[in-house]
């Protein structure tokens, strides 16, 4: 079943002459519970921007020319969606340490999400490999590494058992080690779970090693899905051709 759906979803933005830019055309997409979506495009296509939609994130100026979205079958206003943000989806940014709040320790952070005991938080932060998980809780965001953060917000959504999880460049800024690291965290937070995922990135070598399925964006278009061995056997657009070049050379 699908969890969340966007249909004929356009977005667009005015330019300094009042002119209205198109940032996504008539995007359609679904995210079936159970599954690790990829959405891979080059920089600039709209990926950001389409995952931002569906958790109701879009930035100021950012219009929605048309379309649905639909959560478990029921069409819901952007104001329903915003209300489902932080429980039911949870989106974790390119940017990670900017969605931990900057003058709260992480302890603090931790049971707003609701009611542990130390034991439960210590041993939740062990299982996304933290060696001193009373260092981390104690500590302030701008005292960890950008991996540090997104394992925090990883371990969060463990905790929050969200049924969407939006991670946008999980693996930005990572080196290849903790690219697999974060990889097998997604992975292994999605099978104990079997919430939707959907993951925005560009590092198509990290996407064949955990996606169920695949979409492909090319200037605000989805122009290719299905399942990784289907893009591979026969891709249907240059750009998708070129990403499983990228494939081909760099196995995993």
């Amino acid at each position: 079943m699908d969890v969340l759906r966007v249909e004929n979803l356009s977005l667009s933005v005015r330019n300094g002459e009042g002119e209205l830019l198109s940032i996504l055309d008539s995007v359609c997409m679904r995210l079936p519970e159970g599954m690790v979506t990829c959405l891979v495009g080059e920089s600039g296509a709209g990926k950001t921007m389409l995952g931002r939609a569906m958790a109701a994130l879009l930035p100021e100026g950012i219009e929605v020319a048309s379309g649905s979205v639909f959560y478990r079958e029921e069409a819901l206003e952007f104001g329903r969606l915003k209300e489902l943000r932080g429980k039911s989806i949870f989106y974790i940014p390119q940017d990670a340490p900017s969605a931990l709040n900057p003058v709260l320790k992480l302890k603090r952070q931790f049971t707003d999400f609701g009611s542990f005991s130390r034991k439960e938080l210590l041993d939740t932060l062990r299982r996304f490999g933290f060696d001193d998980p009373l260092r981390i809780l104690h500590s302030y965001p701008f005292e960890l590494s950008g991996g540090e953060a997104q394992r925090c917000l990883l371990a969060m959504a463990a905790s929050r058992k969200p049924e969407v999880l939006i991670l946008d460049e999980p693996f930005r800024s990572l080196d290849e080690e903790l690219q697999i690291q974060a990889a097998d965290y997604i992975q292994a937070l999605q099978r104990e779970s079997g919430m939707a995922v959907l993951v925005i990135s560009h590092n198509v070598r990290m996407v064949k090693r955990i996606a169920d399925f695949i979409y492909v964006i090319f200037q605000g278009k989805l122009i290719e899905e299905g399942t990784l061995n289907r893009l591979i056997a026969s891709p249907r657009h240059s750009y998708s051709a070129e990403l499983v070049q990228i494939l081909n050379d760099n196995s995993y």
